[in-house]
C-alpha cells in the first residue's frame, strides 16, 4: 500500500485519491477463471459500495488481475464511473524496459511462450482469457498450450 501512495502523490498531486484494499480472493477467483457471478459480485460489491458513497468518479484497477473483472466492475458501478485499466500502460513499459536493455525479440510476428508448473489446462483458460481481454491474436499455426508443452 505504501507504493501506491507514493504513486497517487507523484502523479496525482491535488487530486483526492483513496485505495480500496481488495480481497485476496478476488485474485484466486481470476486465477480460476471466474470473472463473473455472484461469487465475484459478493466481493466486488463492499468497494464499489463505498465508492459510490464517496461519489468517486474514476475507479483504477491497480492489479493486474482486475482487468478480468472489469465488467462485472462496471456493471455495479453503472455508467457515472470511468473505470481505467492500468494493464496497457504496464505492458507499454514493460516493452520499452525490454528494448532499452536489448533483450526482446525485433521479429513482426512475436511468439508468447508461457510455461507453468501448476495445470496446463488451467494455464490454458487463463492465456484464452488474455487474449479475449486484449484483443491478442491466436498463436501461429494454431498450436495449442499442451501441444507445444516441453516435457
Amino acid at each position: 500500500m505504501l507504493f501506491r501512495s507514493r504513486l497517487a502523490e507523484t502523479y496525482a498531486d491535488g487530486v483526492d485519491v483513496a485505495l480500496y484494499a481488495c480481497p485476496d480472493r478476488l485474485v484466486e477467483l481470476v486465477e480460476l477463471g471466474i470473472t463473473e457471478g455472484p461469487n465475484v459480485e459478493n466481493l466486488v460489491r463492499p468497494i464499489v459500495d463505498q465508492a459510490q458513497r464517496e461519489s468517486r468518479d474514476v475507479m483504477v484497477l491497480g492489479c493486474t488481475h482486475y482487468v478480468f473483472l472489469r465488467r462485472a466492475i462496471e456493471g455495479l458501478l453503472g455508467p457515472r464511473v470511468t473505470v481505467v485499466d492500468t494493464g496497457p500502460a504496464v505492458a507499454r513499459q514493460a516493452a520499452r524496459v525490454i528494448d532499452d536493455q536489448g533483450i526482446g525479440s525485433h521479429d513482426a510476428a512475436r511468439i508468447i511462450d508461457l510455461h507453468s508448473s501448476g495445470d496446463v489446462n488451467q494455464l490454458r483458460h487463463v492465456a484464452d482469457l488474455l487474449r479475449v481481454a486484449y484483443c491478442l491474436p491466436s498463436q501461429p499455426g494454431g498450436e495449442s498450450a499442451e501441444e507445444r508443452e516441453a516435457v
